[in-house]
C-alpha cells in the first residue's frame, strides 16, 4: 500500500473514531432532548434516537476534522466558495475574481446559490460535487471531466431550489477530484 493511501486511511480512521466518541459522549443528553421533541410529533425508540444522534455527531466530527485541516486532501486543489452568481462584466468569457456577486456563507431561501470551484492543473480529471441538506440527504451529485488546466466548475441552484430540497439550515458541499475528497464547503440557507 502506498504511503499516500496509508495516510488517507489513517486520517479516515481518526475521523470516524472522533465522530463515534463524540456520538457516545453526547448521545444520552441529546437523546433525552430529542425524545422530548419526538414525543410531541411521533414515537421513536430510544435506540433509534441514539442512532440518529450518534450518526449526526459522527458527521459533525468528520466536518470539524476536515475544517480544522485546512486543505482536506493535503494537496492544493484550488479555491471553493459559495456566491449568488457570476457576471462577466468585462465580456472576456473568463471568471475574474471581481466578477463573483454575493460571496458569502449564508443565503436567503429566495436567492440563487452558486458553488464555484476554481481548479488548476487538473485537466482531464474527474470533478465531483455532492451537496447534502441539513438532514444529511444528498440533494445533488454531479460528476464531470475538468475540461481545462485553469477553469471554474459551477453548480448552480435557482431561488427556492435548495429550500425545496431540504429547508433551512446548514448544507455541506463535498468536492472530489478523481474520487479523492479535496474540500468540504459549508453554507446556510435561511428563510
Amino acid at each position: 500500500m502506498s504511503k499516500a493511501l496509508e495516510k488517507i486511511l489513517g486520517a479516515g480512521k481518526k475521523i470516524l473514531t472522533t465522530g463515534l466518541i463524540t456520538g457516545m459522549l453526547y448521545s444520552p443528553v441529546a437523546a433525552s432532548n430529542y425524545s422530548m421533541q419526538a414525543e410531541k410529533k411521533e414515537k421513536m425508540s430510544t435506540g433509534e434516537i441514539i442512532l440518529r444522534v450518534g450518526a449526526a455527531a459522527a458527521l459533525l466530527g468528520l466536518a470539524l476534522k476536515i475544517a480544522d485541516s485546512g486543505k482536506d486532501s493535503g494537496e492544493d486543489a484550488g479555491e471553493f466558495f459559495a456566491c449568488n452568481y457570476w457576471q462577466d462584466t468585462n465580456q472576456d468569457g473568463k471568471a475574474d475574481n471581481n466578477e463573483y456577486v454575493g460571496i458569502k456563507d449564508e443565503f436567503r431561501a429566495n436567492e440563487s446559490v452558486t458553488l464555484a470551484s476554481k481548479v488548476k492543473g487538473k485537466k482531464g480529471m474527474y470533478f465531483t460535487t455532492d451537496v447534502f441538506n441539513p438532514e444529511g440527504k444528498n440533494v445533488l451529485s454531479s460528476k464531470r471531466v475538468i475540461p481545462f488546466d485553469d477553469c471554474v466548475m459551477w453548480d448552480k441552484f435557482g431561488p427556492w431550489e435548495l429550500y425545496e430540497k431540504g429547508g433551512v439550515g446548514r448544507y455541506n458541499a463535498q468536492f472530489y477530484i478523481n474520487d479523492n475528497l479535496v474540500k468540504i464547503k459549508s453554507f446556510k440557507i435561511i428563510k
